[in-house]
């Protein structure tokens, strides 16, 4: 699993109008077609997989530019349009309570055939992961509300998942696409706003860190409970003033957590995860949990954490909010009927293809033909 990129967007109340949903869905459709038609599923999936291209489907399809909206909408749009058999795309999972439904969903897709048992299996295991990496391993402060994974019939997946940070009122969307690594810097660009302190244990400088916190749940957790509660007591200015040389220094806007789940930190002692994967999937190895043991590598060990947040958008038919101008329907019709006549000359023969392509995308640039 790839983390591709990350975006940060600011959340906006409300729902689309349905003419705009009905309308996202033809359009959104006959895109999906072309691209498999023309390429395979496997770059449909890398496209989602784009946080760019992802935000500029949104805007081709009308909706906000940048609120939090376009995650949540655009994929609930491609889950009812999209189908094995029309697209040889699925999409799982989804908003609230859908996250709960990608576990079973996988196992239906491994009884009916669709993907082989290892594939379920590895899903399974990337939908977990990823959740805890983006709210456990790196921490900005937001807690995930949608997680959606794109299959085709081969397997192949991505996965898109957007968390909320009600202080600031801010949504951050992440993009995972099909890979073996998961910490140690993951392939990643971000768009949004930049925070001064995040807590990056998947970051390539924190690989002593993740050795430390391997080597910490192995030591008896009453000595880690007495050395972090003496850390908490003792004041931050000690670990951060410049004459201290007996401490490393940490960040001033680091916080101890205020509780951490011992019995989790037990769980591993008496069980030691062997990969920093393992420890993440540990249950009960929340957020706290996760900082705490970053804390204690960096006291104990004087292995320093990362604490570099992962941070790196187009319309064509107008927006819901009317930014940069409001809809206008007349155009949209008239841009869905082109896209589905491409999709179905799509079928042709290469030449006539090519041609339609050709067409569409000179219309796209404003160019006659």
């Amino acid at each position: 699993m790839e983390n591709v990129a990350v975006a940060t967007l600011p959340l906006h109340d409300g729902k689309a109008p349905s003419y705009l949903v009905e309308r996202m869905k033809r359009m959104s459709s006959a895109i999906a077609s072309i691209i498999v038609q023309e390429y395979g599923t496997k770059v449909l999936l890398e496209r989602l997989a784009d946080p760019l291209w992802f935000q500029a489907l949104g805007s081709a399809l009308g909706y906000d530019w940048h609120s939090s909206g376009v995650t949540t909408v655009l994929t609930g749009v491609l889950r009812e349009v999209l189908s094995i058999d029309s697209h040889g795309v699925m999409v799982l999972g989804g908003k609230g309570g859908m996250m709960s439904l990608i576990l079973d969903e996988v196992d239906v897709m491994a009884d009916a055939n669709i993907i082989r048992d290892s594939k379920a299996s590895e899903l399974k295991r990337a939908s977990r992961l990823a959740a805890r990496i983006d709210t456990s391993a790196v921490q900005a402060g937001y807690q995930l509300y949608h997680q959606a994974i794109f299959v085709d019939e081969k397997g192949n997946w991505t996965l898109v998942q957007q968390g909320m940070n009600s202080t600031d009122r801010t949504a951050r969307r992440y993009h995972w696409i099909e890979t073996s690594r998961f910490v140690n810097d993951p392939p990643e660009s971000v768009i949004g706003l930049k925070k001064d302190a995040v807590l990056n244990m998947v970051d390539h400088e924190s690989d002593g860190a993740r050795r430390a916190s391997l080597d910490l749940v192995r030591e008896k957790t009453d000595r880690l409970m007495a050395v972090f509660e003496s850390s908490k007591r003792t004041t931050l200015d000690a670990f951060t003033s410049q004459e201290n040389k007996g401490f490393p220094r940490l960040p001033k806007e680091v916080e101890f957590p205020e509780k951490v789940n011992w019995k989790a930190v037990k769980s591993m002692y008496e069980n030691p995860p062997t990969s920093y994967e393992e420890l993440l999937l540990v249950p009960g190895a929340g957020p706290a949990t996760i900082r705490a043991l970053s804390l204690l590598a960096q006291l104990i060990y004087g292995e320093e954490p990362s604490w570099r947040d992962p941070i790196k958008f187009s319309f064509a038919v107008g927006g819901k909010d009317g930014v940069p101008y409001p809809v206008d329907r007349k155009v949209y019709d008239l841009a869905i009927r082109e896209l589905e006549e491409v999709a179905r000359q799509a079928r042709l023969d290469d030449p006539d293809k090519r041609w339609m392509l050709r067409r569409l995308a000179n219309l796209s640039s404003g160019k006659n033909w």
